[in-house]
């Protein structure tokens, strides 16, 4: 930035030295706008090749206004020095343009099943396994020692909870629990609630990986149910219901906590035992699928958490001198 200018007493000076002076002045203002010219245009153009590299790894955010100083020719001295961060008139150099709706839901279909890959990853751990382990052997020997007790039980007495069982089967169905994800899903997008759109994905990723390896099970264990109502009383372990409902608490519990997690997860408890009452399923198979949904909703939940968590660069660049600037945010 070019030095103020000393004024000059012109009643005190001859016609020739004040016409000298005023010609050295207008040359050293012309160099100083030409050099801050080609300090400004550098400054645009460098931006322009960091901007698309650094957006492509950087997440979450938050740009801050920038505080233009007044002019010196006012005698304003600068306060401090601060970073300065995109204000509104340079924002459509360095910001993403807004996306439509539909643009927003086209990006999240072409990044939704490599991110399901990645997530279902972050379940093959030694301690998942012996989680699943455990509750295997639990499930087993339950089936073998409790099933059918339970089986005689509820013939003689189905369907006690009546009407009640049959709408908790209701929230437990796949097409029931679906419908609502995606609605949620499409919500946060309407809204740019990005703290839902992402529990949202979350949500989405875990219950398709719960919902594959369910079906999977089904498919190679293909136990009998207690009654042949469902499915022609075939692929009865583990419980799709319980299972998928278990992940949607899990993945609830660990974003927001147990005022919504505890609750969420005492509707699924009631789900699985609406399915024991309507003799759809035995109780080594809710048994497993609470255990099998509880493992894959903590696990992407976290996985997502994690990554949420990491250190994020923002370009800036500054209005007055046209200077290139990194904003880092660490989140705490």
């Amino acid at each position: 930035m070019l030095s103020k200018l000393r004024s000059v007493d012109y009643s005190s000076q001859s016609p020739w030295t004040e016409a000298l002076y005023k010609d050295a002045t207008r040359s050293r203002r012309f160099k100083g706008a030409a050099c801050t010219f080609r300090s400004s245009f550098f400054g645009a153009a460098l931006a322009g090749c960091l901007v698309p590299c650094l957006f492509t790894g950087c997440q979450g955010v938050d740009v801050a206004s920038h505080h233009e100083t007044e002019p010196s020719s006012r005698n304003h001295a600068s306060t401090g020095t601060e970073i300065s961060v995109i204000n509104e008139r340079q924002s459509n150099h360095v910001a993403h343009k807004p996306l439509s709706l539909r643009e927003d839901l086209r990006k999240d279909v072409t990044e939704f099943w490599p991110m399901v890959g990645q997530d279902a990853k972050q379940i093959v751990t030694a301690r998942n396994a012996a989680l699943l382990g455990v509750a295997l052997g639990g499930s087993l020997v339950i089936r073998e020692e409790l099933d059918d007790d339970v089986r005689r039980n509820t013939a003689q007495h189905s369907d006690r909870w009546g009407e009640n069982s049959e709408i908790l089967r209701f929230l437990g169905n796949a097409e029931t629990q679906i419908p609502i994800l995606l609605a949620v899903h499409t919500g946060s997008l309407m809204t740019d609630d990005e703290e839902l759109h992402e529990v949202s994905k979350t949500m989405l990723s875990a219950y398709t990986i719960n919902a594959l390896s369910t079906l999977t099970i089904k498919g190679i264990a293909n136990t009998d149910r207690p009654s042949d109502n469902w499915n022609s009383g075939e692929y009865g372990f583990p419980s799709f219901h319980t299972s998928s409902s278990t992940t949607l608490a899990a993945v609830l519990d660990e974003y927001y906590g147990p005022s919504v997690g505890l609750p969420a997860y005492a509707l699924a408890g009631l789900i699985g035992w609406s399915r024991i009452d309507q003799r759809d399923h035995d109780l080594s198979d809710v048994v497993f699928g609470a255990a099998m949904g509880y493992v894959i909703g903590k696990s992407v939940a976290r996985h997502h958490l994690e990554d949420g968590s990491q250190i994020s660069i923002l370009p800036s660049v500054d209005p007055s001198s046209g200077s290139v600037e990194l904003l880092v945010e660490v989140p705490f």
